[in-house]
């Protein structure tokens, strides 16, 4: 990058020096300076880090004090706190990354310690009694990359010694999704007052906080829809959710009316007048009672996008309503097993045979059909249109 000009947050301009070079021995590093007042004192500092380098006197000109994981941590902890709706699991990441690595200067951090890390980790045990996973270990190194890159971004250090380190491959993609007797089954047994919330989560896909804390603001059921403000979802996106017609039934039966000045959310616990403190418990305790293993309730988000996929839907409309923003996450929930790709078969060959016949190909019963100028609204998981 060289030389740039910027301006600062109080609407001032100033100069930046950020150049990456390679020292005698073939190790690359990164200079970055910001806050200086002028061109001419930008280029001449460039000018200067360069012949350091030339001259391999890089490092010995750059006494810096050490900073250790911890220390990073601490000035990290409160922005956390205040920006990350995952606090509290990010928090016990970070007690992990502290019993082995908070008296560490973090410049002197490579691929190895990170390595080193990972093998200790491995000899613990969770509290599930099982070695920690490998989506575990990388959300840890992940936020210990998010540590340093807020220290380089406070300029605390010049650059990360560990952003290339990659990550583990993850062999714990969940592939259960839940039929639709089993969530007949769930919702009976789970009565009137968890009966509605749990069919919510299955017809619509939303993440356990987003249903969880649904207000009545964000409920319009004339229209069908609830509208999740940016800062109601885990992307800090809004988006509008549709709501199917047993979805509309289900909350209108709810034991506390929509409407009434009641209290703020939706779903409530009728002894705190407050939300459900933990929703995937008593998911878990219902399927328990009948007799359905194996199931979570996130599980009922995979089952979303599998079904709406399956009765038509196209991929980038069920990402709309699910919040994805990444296609490799929607992947994870979109379960393809042998009959979906009998069915790519099945229309291929339902192709090649109209053509030859000159007629149109027929589509499935319940895809969604596209007609020269007409396309039909796309259909929910249940078959209904959004």
């Amino acid at each position: 990058m060289g030389v740039e000009k910027y301006t600062t947050p109080g609407g001032k301009t100033a100069w930046m020096v950020d150049l990456t070079a390679t020292l005698p021995n073939g190790r690359e590093v990164r200079f970055r300076k910001r806050k200086i007042p002028t061109r001419e004192q930008a280029k001449a500092l460039e000018a200067k880090t360069l012949q350091e380098v030339f001259d391999n006197t890089y490092f010995q000109n750059r006494r810096r004090d050490v900073v250790t994981v911890k220390q990073l941590w601490d000035a990290y902890e409160p922005i956390c706190q205040r920006d990350n709706k995952s606090f509290k699991s990010n928090r016990g990441r970070a007690g992990h990354l502290l019993r082995h690595l908070a008296a560490r200067d973090v410049m002197s951090l490579t691929r190895a310690d990170v390595e080193e890390y990972r093998r200790e980790r491995l000899e613990e045990t969770t509290f599930r009694g099982k070695p920690p996973t490998s989506g575990t270990l990388n959300r840890e190194i992940a936020l210990l990359k998010r540590l340093i890159s807020y220290a380089v971004d406070c300029e605390r250090i010049p650059h990360s010694t560990i952003a290339h380190v990659p990550m583990l491959e993850e062999k714990n993609v969940r592939q259960r999704t839940i039929s639709e007797e089993e969530i007949a089954r769930i919702v009976a047994q789970a009565g009137p007052l968890l009966g509605p919330m749990f069919v919510t989560y299955y017809d619509t896909g939303m993440r356990k906080t987003e249903l969880r804390l649904l207000r009545r603001s964000s409920l319009d059921l004339i229209r069908k829809v609830i509208r999740l403000r940016p800062e109601d979802t885990k992307t800090g996106r809004g988006r509008v959710v549709p709501l199917t017609g047993r979805v509309v039934a289900a909350i209108r039966s709810l034991p506390t009316p929509i409407g009434r000045e009641q209290g703020e959310f939706v779903f409530a616990n009728p002894e705190t007048g407050g939300p459900w403190n933990d929703p995937y418990k008593l998911f878990k305790a219902v399927c328990k009672q009948v007799g359905i293993a194996g199931v979570w309730l996130h599980d009922t988000r995979r089952s979303f996008v599998t079904n709406a996929r399956r009765r038509g839907s196209s991929e980038s409309e069920v990402m709309k309503v699910t919040g994805h923003t990444t296609r490799s996450t929607f992947d994870r929930y979109n379960i393809v097993n042998e009959e979906d790709a009998r069915e790519v078969i099945r229309r291929l060959e339902a192709g090649v045979a109209s053509e030859l016949a000159g007629t149109e190909p027929e589509s499935r019963q319940d895809s969604v059909k596209i007609r020269e100028g007409e396309a039909q609204e796309p259909k929910g998981p249940t078959g209904k249109s959004r």
